[in-house]
Parts: C-alpha cells; sequence; structure tokens
C-alpha cells in the first residue's frame, strides 16, 4: 500500500530531509524548494497545504476530503491540517521516529503519521499551495467504502491515542 511503500523507502533513503510527492503532481514540485526551506529554517516537518479550486467535475469528492478534514480534527483533537497532503517532508530523525508508531501501511497512513507528529509536538509548517487536479485521471477513491475504512481506522486511533 501508499503507507508501506513510503515508509519502506524513508527507511532506505540517506538524506537529511526525506519527503514524499504524489505522482500524479497535482501538487507541483516546484514547491519543493519551500518545502525544504521550512525544514532548514528549524521545522521538522514540512507540507503542502491544498487549496482546491471548486469545480462541479469533483464535488462529491471534495464534499468527502471536508468531512474528513473535519472528522480528523475533531476525533484526534489536533489543529487543522491537510494530513493528506500529497507533499510533505520530514528530517531524517522525525520521519524514522514516528514510522516506529505507524502501523497503516494503507491510505491511512498520512493521518496515522501526522496524528503522532502533533502529540510529539513537532514544529510543522504549512506552505499554501495550489492543488490542480488532473481531469484526465481516473480517481481510484471509492467514497463510501474507503470513508468507511478511513472513519474506522479513525476511531481504533482515538483510542488507542487517549490510552496513551
Amino acid at each position: 500500500g501508499k503507507g508501506g511503500s513510503i515508509a519502506e523507502g524513508a527507511k532506505m533513503a540517506k538524506g537529511k530531509f526525506i519527503g514524499h510527492i504524489d505522482i500524479d503532481l497535482e501538487i507541483s514540485a516546484g514547491y519543493i524548494p519551500k518545502v525544504v526551506a521550512a525544514l532548514e529554517n528549524g521545522n521538522g516537518i514540512a507540507l503542502v497545504k491544498r487549496n482546491v479550486n471548486f469545480n462541479p467535475q469533483f464535488i462529491l469528492r471534495d464534499v468527502g476530503g471536508f468531512i474528513h478534514r473535519t472528522l480528523v480534527k475533531q476525533f484526534l483533537s489536533i489543529p487543522a491540517t491537510d494530513v493528506q497532503s500529497g507533499c510533505k517532508f520530514f528530517t531524517r530523525e522525525i520521519l524514522l521516529s514516528l514510522l516506529e508508531k505507524v502501523k497503516s501501511k494503507g491510505w491511512f497512513f498520512d493521518v496515522e503519521l501526522m496524528a503522532y507528529a502533533y502529540k510529539s509536538n513537532y514544529r510543522i509548517k504549512q506552505i499554501p499551495g495550489f492543488y490542480i487536479r488532473n481531469k484526465k485521471k481516473k480517481s481510484t477513491v471509492k467514497l463510501f467504502r474507503d470513508g468507511v475504512n478511513q472513519f474506522q481506522e479513525l476511531v481504533k486511533l482515538r483510542k488507542h491515542l487517549k490510552k496513551k
């Protein structure tokens, strides 16, 4: 899954900063210098917070994303953030320490990773950026199935975090 692939790659990486950007480039790779600069300025984590331009073609996906972000914020008591941003970078030490805690190997990986980052009080910089959907790309997201799965994972993570 996505999370497992990112974790495996991060463990093999040798750089001072480690991150990923989604392959579809709906967030431009042009933001990487700003993200790296944020890390060089003392932040442990930097990500591009997506500003989505409204497009009726993607209304269900946008509404689903809004609901997801709201539930993440409420259930995990973390600041509003784009936890599933497709452009996230970390200092090596911080990412490797977070990966020791993260259990998800799939799509929930991002939520879990960022929840542990906030709970660990790492400095997180969000850089505003545009998210431009590729209208030709067919989404693999199944709103109902994936929404139910994400909700179940969110409930489990909340229970786990309350135990600590």
